[in-house]
């Protein structure tokens, strides 16, 4: 038998090592794959900047929001205007809890993130500019409602089964073996466009539609959007979640919004963004840059986490959303219009409404959730209001507050 050389064995030796490093990082990526469920990871490696939770300043050299911590300086992409008249109108209409945020749809950069609550409404007030660092936006303990409909409408596009103009005939109910899903009391749209069923959140449609999707699809069009999946932000950003039983009258409730799913109002932005991004949702962030001794070491650096939809199939989620706010009947309409006048200006508003009672019959959420369409600020944004007994005001009345003062202002 022949001996192998020195040279020889030294080579068997090297190939031996790299193709046991190689098989082992297969094996781990196949093991982590196996408990995601095969879905790919919503962030990018955190900043895990130490960012102060106070004591945010205005530079009226620069007109940009910053603070500091020690030897560190943090600049905020935040719109001093906006912040200001955000949390301003929530202070003004006192909510049990209020939050709005907004965001470039392209770059993800936050605009604004004023957030309310009426336990904290003394410290708020006096301390202008900080709210967007209070956990309010950021937290996911906020039923979702039906802006649930935007996911089944987009699982029914993408799974080929219906398209905005596809018909349904609605008696103000969808009966399943479990139980019977229902609009609101007397109403009846009958033969009804899914788009239409959208604009006037028609709760026996999105069940019919729901149970077509089916369980599977709908859950893996919720994780598509980022839900049951951890997202990078700047500061600490629970999960939104999405989990409801198999049997057809959960998931008939869920498909059209009455259980199944929570969210944070900050993600809930990064939705509309994709949408109007032609179905890529940039990573949400805050922090422009960060210095430390007077040096930048921090930029932020635009990028998307995830692609749920298609380009197309976004054109065809967003085309229905116009008749929300500028359809009479639409949910939102009454926010937006007066006497039959858009209130907003040339600031054109698109997006969806949601409503939920939530452990009581006197704790009402409600959202709306869209971007501009056109005009200044050019922003993807969620609205939440949650209100008690003490009811003040509606998350698209709010909104259209909101867009109107912007657009007084700018004239």
């Amino acid at each position: 038998m022949a001996t192998l050389s020195n040279k020889t064995k030294t080579r068997i030796f090297f190939w031996s090592v790299v193709m046991c490093v190689v098989l082992s990082g297969a094996l781990a990526v196949m093991i982590k794959l196996y408990l995601n469920g095969s879905k790919p990871p919503m962030s990018t490696a955190s900043t895990r900047l130490p960012i102060p939770l106070s004591g945010v300043k205005l530079d009226r050299e620069t007109n940009k929001l910053f603070s500091t911590s020690g030897s560190y300086r943090f600049d905020y992409t935040i719109n001093p205007k906006l912040q200001s008249l955000a949390e301003g109108l929530l202070q003004k209409y006192d909510p049990l809890v209020g939050a709005i945020v907004g965001i470039d749809p392209k770059t993800g950069a936050a605009r604004v993130i004023a957030v309310y609550s009426r336990k904290r409404a003394g410290y708020l007030k006096e301390h202008p500019y900080d709210s967007f660092l209070d956990p309010i936006a950021r937290s996911s303990v906020y039923p979702m409602a039906s802006i649930a409909k935007i996911v089944t409408s987009a699982a029914a596009i993408h799974a080929g089964l219906f398209e905005p103009d596809s018909a349904f005939e609605c008696n103000g109910r969808a009966v399943t073996d479990g139980g019977t899903v229902v609009d609101a009391v007397g109403e009846m749209h009958g033969t009804i466009t899914m788009g239409e069923a959208l604009s006037k959140s028609c709760n026996s449609t999105f069940a019919k539609i729901a149970l077509k999707v089916g369980r599977e699809r709908l859950l893996d069009m919720f994780g598509r959007f980022g839900f049951n999946a951890q997202i990078d932000f700047d500061l600490p950003l629970l999960e939104s979640k999405a989990a409801f039983p198999d049997a057809d009258y959960s998931l008939a409730r869920a498909g059209s919004g009455w259980e199944g799913a929570w969210m944070s109002p900050v993600h809930a932005a990064m939705i509309a963004a994709a949408i109007r991004n032609g179905g890529e949702m940039p990573r949400a962030y805050v922090v422009e840059s960060a210095s430390r001794d007077g040096k930048i070491f921090y930029r932020a650096r635009p990028s998307i986490v995830a692609r749920p939809v298609s380009r197309a199939e976004a054109e065809k989620i967003g085309s229905m959303f116009y008749g929300t706010v500028n359809v009479q009947g639409g949910t939102a309409y009454k926010g937006f219009y007066k006497g039959g006048a858009y209130q907003a200006g040339n600031i054109k508003v698109v997006g969806k409404t949601g409503s939920l009672n939530g452990n009581s019959d006197n704790e009402s959420y409600t959202w709306f959730v869209g971007y501009v369409e056109q005009g200044d600020p050019g922003i993807a944004f969620a609205t939440m209001i949650l209100n008690d007994g003490n009811w003040t005001i509606k998350a698209a009345s709010f909104s259209g507050l909101f867009f109107k003062t912007i657009a007084n202002e700018n004239r």
